[in-house]
């Protein structure tokens, strides 16, 4: 993969004495994948020490020894750049960067929240996600009008966020806990620079007259003023819960020396989450759904998640009567008809009573996605024809090391800073239940008990039943060459399934690589509303050209024009033993 401009980076692997060569990769060899891949086993393969590069002027492109990250804040890149250096895996770098986004953002990310882990271990051709969604709780109503506000306790999902970050360290990280959790304790405890992300999420907030009084207020709105750009702010207590959990676990932040805490802080909210709640949440560990097309395998997490939507929408763009990679200026009117028509028919799978009935609905979605066949009739009167997500605000990180292990994860805690509801030690709740009475309330619930007798509870939806976790656009995404073992790979995180499409049918149809596919322009689609949203940026390069816009206003097509901030995507690929990653340059405040 050749360098095409500023913005990016390349390292090719090298031998290195940390590693040992029965996990390593090199794709050097000529050969079949068979013939690739017996070399790889003998041959010790990583990657050259190259410069680490932070904050140019769009976005923090990130190469580094033995294997290539991206993510939004470079501070927390460093992070991981070091565990990587020390002989860690993808899921322990993973692990370092989204603890590390915790302390420094915490605005979208935190212990209070949830999020998935899509894995490929390339080498062995196994792929599965982990899902650590927040919970309904189990006494949730869904006859009670949908919290709408984020200070409503009825807003929070029973948090499973380190839950999820430790079975991910569990089962393919290679250093210890404490290696990986520390470098956020000493951030956390040492004081950092408000990032202009968190300066700027803040700012949105009208809170005029803070009392200084809770803990969110005492945290960010020191003496009633919101935390400015380049301010140092220190979290020693936060700091001190991250080191019982080096020590305790994950259980200990949502159960155990702080489970008072937390029980308290929600109880005081309104939220109806238990303690057995707490107590009894799994994450989920699950196969990905994927589909081919272009010689590229692209996989992806499935409900609770966007990528059942986001694969039938990639079908139906491939099966679109303008060829994209033939029209170009038509992909943006291809993808807004797909995610429209996906959306629609992602309506049919809520309300599965048992996961294997989910799965062979998913499966028969994406069949007929990729047929062209897809029926996507209106579902009955009074009801939403369409799943529209809210936005939300997320965290992506995205990873390859040099085992060929590669991890996109995307965690978060709803909108901006979630409810607001936080405990002394710093555990910021989400609000991923507010607003999603598409998604829980419009499924007829069943007003028995297993064994035939009227329920004295609210009866569960079945999503309660189901899923038991409220749907979410979280869309990590990796794509692979399947008969082609060093062919292109990519590593993609992002927090919306538009945001995905576009970037993904960008490197599919369009054959571009991945910053010109992050950086190309970008709109907003609300399948509900009808409506199109427009980047406001100043860069000409990243807007929407006329003649696109002129065929959405030619179709009587509401465009409007959206303003910072931006979601992000976040990507790394790798061709042959060529790395090459980008930071969305959305991602950044300048």
């Amino acid at each position: 993969m050749t360098q095409t401009d500023g913005l990016t980076e390349e390292a090719t692997l090298r031998p290195h004495p940390l590693y040992s060569s029965k996990r390593s990769h090199c794709c050097s060899s000529q050969g079949d994948g068979f013939s690739v891949i017996a070399a790889c086993f003998s041959t010790v393969s990583v990657v050259i020490t190259v410069a680490l590069l932070v904050q140019v002027h769009y976005g923090n492109p990130e190469v580094f020894p033995h294997g290539a990250m991206a993510s939004d804040v470079p501070q927390c890149s460093k992070i991981g750049h070091d565990v990587m250096l020390t002989g860690g895996t993808a899921a322990d770098v993973a692990v370092a960067i989204l603890t590390c986004l915790t302390v420094v953002h915490p605005h979208v990310v935190g212990p209070g929240g949830g999020g998935v882990v899509l894995v490929h271990d390339h080498l062995r051709q196994i792929t599965e996600v982990l899902d650590f969604m927040s919970a309904l709780p189990a006494y949730f109503n869904k006859n009670e009008t949908p919290p709408q506000s984020a200070g409503d306790g009825r807003s929070i999902g029973a948090p499973g966020f380190f839950r999820g970050l430790e079975q991910l360290h569990k089962r393919h990280g290679k250093l210890s806990w404490a290696d990986v959790i520390q470098p956020s304790v000493d951030l956390a405890r040492n004081g950092f620079q408000v990032t202009p992300q968190l300066a700027q999420a803040l700012s949105l907030y009208n809170i005029t007259k803070p009392s200084d009084l809770t803990p969110f207020e005492k945290t960010f709105f020191p003496k009633g003023l919101p935390l400015q750009k380049g301010d140092h702010l220190v979290r020693a207590k936060y700091a001190k819960l991250l080191e019982d959990m080096i020590h305790f676990g994950a259980y200990n932040v949502y159960s155990g020396e702080y489970g008072v805490e937390v029980i308290e802080a929600l109880r005081a909210s309104g939220s109806p989450i238990s303690v057995s709640d707490l107590d009894d949440y799994k994450v989920r560990i699950h196969a990905g759904l994927n589909l081919t097309l272009h010689n590229r395998t692209v996989w992806a997490a499935g409900a609770p998640f966007g990528g059942t939507q986001l694969l039938a929408a990639l079908a139906m763009l491939n099966t679109a009567p303008k060829d994209p990679a033939k029209d170009p200026d038509q992909l943006y009117v291809a993808i807004v008809s797909a995610l429209r028509s996906s959306a629609s028919a992602l309506k049919k799978l809520v309300g599965m009573e048992h996961e294997e009935e989910l799965a062979k609905h998913t499966d028969a979605l994406l069949h007929e996605s990729k047929s062209g066949t897809l029926n996507t009739d209106p579902v009955p009167s009074g009801k939403p024809s369409a799943i529209a997500f809210s936005r939300q605000a997320v965290a992506q990180v995205a990873v390859i090391d040099t085992f060929d292990l590669y991890i996109s994860a995307v965690g978060g805690l709803g909108t901006y800073f979630g409810s607001q509801v936080m405990t002394e030690h710093g555990i910021l709740f989400n609000n991923h239940l507010a607003g999603n009475s598409h998604q829980i309330n419009d499924v007829p619930a069943d007003d028995h008990t297993s064994n035939g007798t009227k329920s004295p509870l609210p009866p569960p939806t079945e999503l309660q039943e189901v899923l038991a976790r409220p749907l979410t656009p979280y869309c990590p995404v990796i794509i692979v060459q399947p008969h082609e073992v060093c062919g292109l790979r990519v590593v993609l995180a992002a927090g919306q399934i538009d945001d995905a499409l576009q970037v993904t049918s960008q490197l599919l149809f369009l054959s571009r690589n991945i910053s010109a596919a992050i950086e190309a322009p970008r709109i907003i689609v609300n399948v509900r509303t009808m409506d199109i949203g427009t980047e406001d940026l100043r860069e000409k390069q990243k807007k929407l050209n006329g003649f696109v816009r002129g065929i959405f206003n030619n179709m009587s097509q509401t465009l409007y024009g959206s303003h910072p901030p931006f979601t992000s995507v976040n990507a790394v690929s790798k061709f042959k033993d060529i790395l090459h990653f980008y930071s969305d340059s959305r991602g950044l405040f300048h």
